[in-house]
């Protein structure tokens, strides 16, 4: 209990000191919310089926890169810096009410859609934010 007046008194202090206090607490507690609505969007949404029509299909290859740097100790020798992305297949899908999505797959459902097909593919969709 003693802990909880002890931060009470600090917030009290941190809201007086005016204007910096005030600002920083009005702006954590907007990044705190921000937060707490983005987590609560994930639980709180669920997976919707959507359907339309392959406007542009597109594939981005896997890439790798290296970088030279300095070793740890800072004498001699070099780290190798290895950055690395997946293969991603997307299809541009126009919905029954003009809307574009671009919805990543797999590689045989990439293969098989043709620009012009009309599918039906699941996405997840957020309760407060909507998609």
């Amino acid at each position: 209990m003693e802990m909880l007046k002890d931060f009470y008194e600090f917030l009290v202090e941190i809201l007086t000191d005016w204007p910096y206090g005030t600002i920083i607490v009005l702006v954590s507690s907007l990044v705190i919310i921000t937060v707490l609505v983005l987590i609560a969007d994930q639980f709180c949404g669920k997976y919707v089926t959507r359907s339309g029509v392959v406007i542009e299909k597109s594939y981005t290859p896997s890439s790798t890169g290296t970088g030279v740097g300095p070793s740890i100790g800072g004498s001699g020798g070099v780290a190798v810096v290895v950055t690395s992305s997946s293969e991603t297949y997307t299809l541009f899908i126009e919905r029954n009410n003009g809307e574009i999505d671009n919805h990543e797959t797999d590689r045989d459902t990439w293969l098989r859609a043709k620009v012009g097909d009309k599918i039906t593919y699941r996405v997840w969709v957020g309760r407060f934010l909507g998609a």
